[in-house]
Formats: structure tokens, C-alpha cells, sequence
């Protein structure tokens, strides 16, 4: 979702990624011959025998040099028998290059020289977690064997934070959200390093749930009491793609479905219109969606109740960030109103500001306000 998506959505909040790298961390507790024969002959051949086995060869004298040297020479090395930590190495390399298959091989190899280490558990639960599934079912079994490595991982080492975060990471892929937070929240008693755990808490307590993807699976609204009075929960499929996502009212502490929302990609992959639907399963609206020859979209129009209502024009720069929109309604053929963006040096979002047609500023909204 592009930055100002709140707005052209309607009804999304706005997603803000927080980088989670969920890499494996080591973070965690951590012959003798016989000789036969005495007949003369026999001694006289094995004496020539000896004395033949004995002499350097020609080439070898001319050189100075012993049998021994030659021999020593053209013998091959031995190479030393890898270790777990060897394996282990091996798997996080593979890891980083996010190929996860030979990183599960590695990590397993690791396993059966030693089953007794935490941070090669961990390593293959991540590799499992991110390994591309061909379809919906493989994502759960990949998340059952991540989730299987996790566990092994904490029991030998109750230390090992990143085996709660992997934990709490596929909780939230499988959008058991609050049982997520509450595993964190024990874990950071228990972890030898718990800042990661405590940033990751602080993260949902801020209303986000992000998972080691960098994927939004969930965005919370409170009240200024702090209440949760709304959230939002994404959905994605096999392939990573944002396929929809439904939206909750938390009326007396129990979630409502006021809509859900799904999406139609085309042949390249680009979502192409959003249908909202009601709790009764009606469609109350939907979106269209434009693109340019960059794959930057560029015009979405809104359609309520079958109507055309409005369409929103979007801007970007020269390096594809984009830098605002303006949104106009149908009937009249007017501007409504216009976003604007600001960034920061390094390209970070610092405040979203609307404008009248005529340029007066309206509101402005700043990341931490999502």
C-alpha cells in the first residue's frame, strides 16, 4: 500500500512497515606385516627386494631428494570433519543469501552432529517460515515446522530469545494476535537479551503487528483513553500478495465486522480493484486501479453503490517515491482537495499535508499519528 493509501481506502489504516529482521540469532545458550619362508631362495629374493625398495630412484638422487620426501609430496591432505559450528555457518550463510531450501539442509546436517544447540533450531525454523510454499496449505505446514524448531529451541535454552520471536512470529501469521503479545511479554523475563522481545512489544502496544516479512498483519485505532475502538487485519496469500484485508469495530471489548475488502490482481501481478463488501456479503463499493509503463499506479477511481463517485490522481518524483495526490469528484469535475508529502534527508515520511483547491492547509498527519 502506498504512502496515503489511508485516504484513497477509505476505510484502511495506514501501513507503516517496521523492519524485523528474523534471522538466527546467537543470541542462544548457546599394521604390521609377518614375513614367511626360510629357504635360501626365498631370502635371497626378499634381500633384493629389499635393497631394490630402498634405492632412491635416479631422478630423485639427481634431485637430492629422499623416498620419503617424494612420498610425503604426493600424498594428499586429510581434511578435518565438520563440525555442528561449521554447519551452522554454512546454514546462515545460505540463510542470507535466502536460499532457504540448502539452509534447511545445512541446519538439519548441524542437527544430526549435535541436536543439542538452540541457534541451529532456530536458524531452521526462520528458513521454514520464509521458504516460498507453492500453496496455501504448504504455508501451514512450513509454519507447523518452524513453530516445532522454536519450541525445541526454547527448551533447551529458556534463554533464546529469537526462538520466542520466531514463536510470536508465526502467531501472528496465523492472526492469534493477543496470544502473540502475551508469549512476548513472558518471554522478556526469561530471555538473556530481551531488547529485541521489549522493542517488538512496544511495537504492538503502538497498534501494529508486523511480521518478520515486514508484512502489517494487523492495525489498531484507539480512543485518547487508549482504548481499542477499531482495527484492521491483512490478509496475504502463498505468494506474499496483499489479497484483502476485513475491518473491526471492538464494541464492550468483542470485534464486529463492519467490512472486508478483497483484491483483483491482473497478469503482472498489480491489484487492479478492491471490492468492499458488507458483513451480509453486498458489495457497497469499490475501486479501480491505473497504472504507468513503471508500474506506479497513477489514477483510482471510487464507485459506491454502483456509482461513480470521485477518482484520485497520484504524483511521484524522479526515483518512484510518490508525493501526494489530488482526489476530484465526478460531477461536478472538481478538486476536492490535495495531499502533499514531505521527506526527510534519508527519504523518511515526514508528514502528510492536505490543502483546499484553493491551497489552504486543512490537516496534517504525521507517521506516529497512524
Amino acid at each position: 500500500m502506498k504512502v496515503g493509501s489511508f485516504m484513497k481506502q477509505l476505510v484502511a489504516a495506514s501501513m507503516i512497515c517496521c523492519l524485523f529482521s528474523l534471522t538466527a540469532l546467537t543470541g542462544c545458550g548457546n599394521a604390521a606385516s609377518s614375513e614367511t619362508g626360510t629357504s635360501d631362495a626365498s631370502a635371497e629374493t626378499k634381500e633384493t627386494t629389499s635393497v631394490t625398495e630402498t634405492e632412491p630412484s635416479s631422478e630423485a638422487a639427481d634431485a637430492g631428494e629422499t623416498p620419503a620426501e617424494t612420498e610425503a609430496e604426493t600424498e594428499p591432505e586429510t581434511e578435518p570433519p565438520l563440525t555442528w559450528e561449521d554447519l551452522y555457518k554454512q546454514g546462515q550463510e545460505y540463510f542470507s543469501e535466502e536460499n532457504y531450501e540448502e539452509a534447511i539442509q545445512t541446519f538439519t546436517e548441524a542437527i544430526g552432529l549435535d541436536p543439542d544447540q538452540a541457534p541451529v533450531y532456530v536458524g531452521r525454523g526462520d528458513s521454514y517460515v520464509l521458504r516460498q510454499a507453492e500453496d496455501e496449505e504448504e504455508v501451514g505446514d512450513n509454519l507447523s515446522l518452524a513453530w516445532a524448531d522454536y519450541e525445541t529451541a526454547s527448551g533447551l535454552d529458556e534463554t533464546c530469545a529469537p526462538a520466542y520471536l520466531g514463536m510470536a512470529d508465526v502467531l501472528i501469521r496465523r492472526e492469534s494476535f493477543e496470544e502473540a503479545y502475551e508469549l512476548l511479554k513472558s518471554a522478556s523475563a526469561k530471555a538473556a537479551d530481551n531488547t529485541a522481545i521489549l522493542e517488538k512489544t512496544r511495537e504492538i502496544e503502538s497498534g501494529k503487528y508486523v511480521d518478520s516479512s515486514s508484512q502489517i498483519r494487523r492495525m489498531d485505532q484507539f480512543d485518547p483513553d487508549g482504548s481499542l475502538t477499531a482495527y484492521t487485519v491483512y490478509e496475504y496469500d502463498f505468494l506474499g500478495r496483499k489479497i484483502g484485508w476485513r475491518n473491526y469495530a471492538a464494541q464492550a471489548g468483542e470485534p464486529v465486522l463492519s467490512k472486508y475488502i478483497e483484491v483483483t490482481f491482473d497478469d503482472n501481478d498489480l491489484p487492479i480493484r478492491n471490492d468492499f463488501y458488507d458483513p451480509d456479503g453486498t458489495i457497497s463499493q469499490y475501486q479501480t486501479m491505473e497504472y504507468d509503463e513503471n508500474g506506479l499506479e497513477i489514477r483510482r477511481d471510487v464507485y459506491v453503490d454502483g456509482e461513480h463517485k470521485g477518482y484520485y490522481l497520484t504524483y511521484y518524483d524522479e526515483s518512484g517515491r510518490e508525493t501526494g495526490y489530488d482526489t476530484y469528484d465526478v460531477k461536478s469535475g472538481e478538486m476536492l482537495n490535495y495531499w502533499r508529502y514531505d521527506y526527510d534527508e534519508e527519504g523518511n515520511l515526514l508528514q502528510e499535508s492536505c490543502y483546499s483547491p484553493a491551497g489552504e492547509l486543512l490537516t496534517v498527519r504525521k507517521p506516529s499519528d497512524d
